[in-house]
Order: C-alpha cells, then sequence, then structure tokens
C-alpha cells in the first residue's frame, strides 16, 4: 500500500515542494507541486509518469494517489515528462480486509455528479525508492 503524504507543512516557509506545474483537469485549475528529489526522479526517467489521482467510494470515501509509467487510460499532459489523471471509483466489495489489501474497483463513476467531482492540488515526493503523494479536492 502506498503510504499518502498530507498538507500539513507543505505550504511553510520550509516547505519541500519547491518545483510547482500548473495544469487544467475536468476544466479546472489545477497546482502540481513536487520535491527535488521527485525532479531528480523524473529527469532520469526514459519515460513518462502519469500520477492518478482517485476518488474511492467503498465501505468509505478514500483518496488514492498512484503513480503508472504505463497508463492506458484517459489522462492530461503536464509535460514530456509528467500526465495525471483523475478517477472517481467505486469498489465491488465493502469487505474491510479486503478492501485495505487490495481496494478492488467495479466500475468507473461517470455520471454528473462525479464529473463535477476535482482536485485543486497535488504534491508528491520520490522516497526510500518509491513515489509517495496526496491531493486535496476542489
Amino acid at each position: 500500500m502506498n503510504p499518502v503524504l498530507t498538507f500539513d507543512g507543505a505550504n511553510g516557509l520550509f516547505s519541500p515542494y519547491k518545483f510547482s506545474e500548473d495544469c487544467c483537469i475536468r476544466d479546472k485549475p489545477l497546482l502540481i507541486r513536487f520535491t527535488k528529489r521527485a525532479k531528480e526522479k523524473l529527469d532520469k526517467m526514459k519515460g513518462k509518469l502519469t500520477v492518478e489521482m482517485q476518488i474511492y467510494f467503498s465501505c468509505m470515501v478514500q483518496k488514492r494517489v498512484l503513480f503508472h509509467e504505463n497508463y492506458n487510460d484517459e489522462s492530461v499532459k503536464v509535460n514530456d515528462k509528467l500526465a495525471i489523471a483523475l478517477r472517481v471509483v467505486q469498489s465491488d466489495v465493502c469487505d474491510p480486509v479486503y478492501y485495505a489489501n487490495y481496494h478492488p474497483e467495479k466500475a468507473e463513476l461517470t455520471n454528473d455528479k462525479a464529473g463535477k467531482m476535482t482536485a485543486k492540488e497535488l504534491i508528491f515526493d520520490y522516497k526510500k525508492e518509491g513515489w509517495i503523494g496526496g491531493f486535496k479536492i476542489g
């Protein structure tokens, strides 16, 4: 399971999120901020990283950030090294143990209300040989 970043300290004077990009997702502005470690890893990558933000409905609602080097669903190109995606998904089970371990997806929600859900800020880092991220819903 990917750990989740929180926004505690993300906006302070000593914030590690020194790099930023602006783009739009679902016709709304999105601020993307990332650390020096993340920038260095992106620069070394041969391909593109897609950061998928999920609003995941199951027994509870969870925000998830997933990182893909090969991604075939719809995404928005930010630059040559980075793309973003936002999906609202529904689980097919409500078993807390199974949910915690596997995050099963039944379907992507595409109705009007789901289409209005968007993100306003994304932060991510590269730590201990892995990507980690968090986002704010706007």
